[in-house]
């Protein structure tokens, strides 16, 4: 009787426990939509699923390439019912063993389990940096910007997928290649669609080549530091490192020639880069090289904002790299905080210049003299550190706030809150300064005279 009556427990226990969601969901349709923008590329993925076992399924797993997993600088998932968008969903990496060997897959926990026949909605949003590649490898200066982008017309999914579209938006198409799949063209973008159903982990790869639009610049570094001022503007100053990721310079140039007819002797050249989302009043600005030759810019102010052309001395071909400094100051970015006697620096974590991409994107916030920071809000995550800094004026250290995000996109420019309590009795570090000088120079001026009687 205890056997049975094990056995019986066992059962039920099974029947009540959740499903795999490998095992028993199947997409209904799948529908990418890519974009390319300069270096970088965006999908967006539209999957609708459907539970077709006999128990609820917990969590969902999506799969892609792992070039493209490794790529990938920002990824989001979120399920969507009845319409309205619910809150990104939270995964981790997981290891099937019916993947193939180049597929990485992730499994997120759903916000409520899906009951069997049930239908559930996601949309995914990544953004990669280094999908696409330069063909040809060299090219010459009158030559534009050519790339190559590799795919799977097939979404690489663990569930069998019934239909589904890949459509992108890329340039001047030169050629579509795949292999198994139907192509379909028109102007700057193309179409791969999947021939029917597909079974779990179906690839079909792809190449797509086409003529870049927008910048094909990869930036190293970005390094911006804030220097906050409770009373009066805070100043910005930015440094830049940026690589031109396109086919190598093949043969000569002519300065001449490219500044006379740009768009035939340098059409795959980048002339300069935008700084954007400077406040209206930004005051003070410069731009520089590494070793402090001021270079070419131009300043369009609207009652919004400044923008402004950042343009080094030479262009920038395949491979070419440069350094610039760029900065600015302005008022009203430190607000009264949420409690009595707090201040609140709102700014955003970004670099201004936002069309490219970067390896690093670190921010330095440094506070007014003896103030203490109270919160830090950030809405995504990044390496975070304290450090105590002296300048030359100072009577006491000031607080460092640094932050840093490897594999930086335009798309993570979010805002940021820095709350602090300035410092009470502290005196202004140049006042302090001033009165010690003088005090020293009547001292020296006493004793001298002294001395002399």
């Amino acid at each position: 009787m205890s056997r049975l009556l094990l056995l019986a427990l066992l059962l039920g226990i099974c029947a009540a426990a959740p499903a795999s969601d490998v095992e028993t969901l199947e997409i209904t349709s799948a529908d990418r939509k890519l974009r390319a923008l300069g270096y970088r590329v965006q999908i967006r993925t539209s999957i609708a699923v459907v539970n077709t076992g006999k128990a609820p399924v917990s969590s969902f797993t999506y799969c892609e390439p792992a070039s493209h997993h490794r790529s990938s600088a920002a990824f989001e998932i979120a399920s969507s019912s009845s319409g309205q968008r619910e809150t990104p969903l939270k995964g981790a990496l997981v290891v099937l063993p019916e993947a193939p060997h180049n597929v990485t897959c992730l499994r997120f926990q759903l916000n409520a389990p899906l009951p069997p026949k049930g239908t559930l909605d996601f949309e995914v949003v990544g953004v990669y940096v280094g999908t696409l590649e330069p063909w040809p490898r060299q090219a010459p200066a009158d030559a534009p910007t050519l790339a190559l982008y590799r795919d799977s017309a097939a979404l690489v999914s663990p569930y069998p997928v019934r239909q589904q579209t890949f459509k992108m938006e890329l340039g001047r198409i030169e050629s579509v290649e795949a292999p198994g799949a139907e192509v379909t063209t028109k102007g700057q973008g193309a179409e791969v669609r999947a021939p029917g159903a597909t079974p779990p982990f179906r690839q079909l790869p792809f190449a797509a080549h086409f003529e870049v639009v927008g910048l094909f610049v990869k930036g190293r570094s970005a390094r911006r530091r804030v220097d906050v001022s409770p009373v009066g503007a805070s100043q910005f100053d930015e440094e830049y490192e940026v690589e031109h990721r396109g086919a190598a310079l093949k043969g000569e140039w002519s300065r001449l020639d490219y500044i006379s007819r740009t768009k035939k002797y340098g059409p795959g050249a980048v002339s300069g880069l935008h700084a954007t989302g400077l406040p209206a009043n930004a005051a003070n600005l410069y731009f520089r090289d590494g070793i402090g030759n001021i270079s070419s810019s131009a300043v369009q102010r609207t009652d919004t904002g400044v923008r402004v052309l950042l343009q080094p001395r030479y262009p920038l071909f395949g491979g070419w790299t440069t350094d610039f400094k760029f900065g600015w100051s302005a008022e009203g970015v430190v607000a009264p905080g949420p409690a009595p006697g707090t201040l609140t620096l709102s700014i955003t974590f970004g670099p201004s210049v936002t069309e490219v991409a970067f390896d690093e994107a670190e921010l330095k916030v440094i506070l007014p003299p003896g103030a203490t920071l109270l919160n830090v809000e950030l809405p995504m995550e990044v390496e975070r550190r304290l450090e105590v800094t002296h300048d030359f004026l100072s009577l006491v250290g000031r607080t460092v706030v640094v932050l840093r995000r490897p594999m930086y996109v335009p798309e993570l420019n979010v805002p940021l809150r820095v709350t602090f309590k300035p410092g009470g009795t502290i005196l202004e570090k140049s006042t302090a300064w001033l009165v010690t000088g003088a005090a020293l120079v009547a001292g020296a001026s006493i004793v001298r005279r002294i001395a002399s009687s």
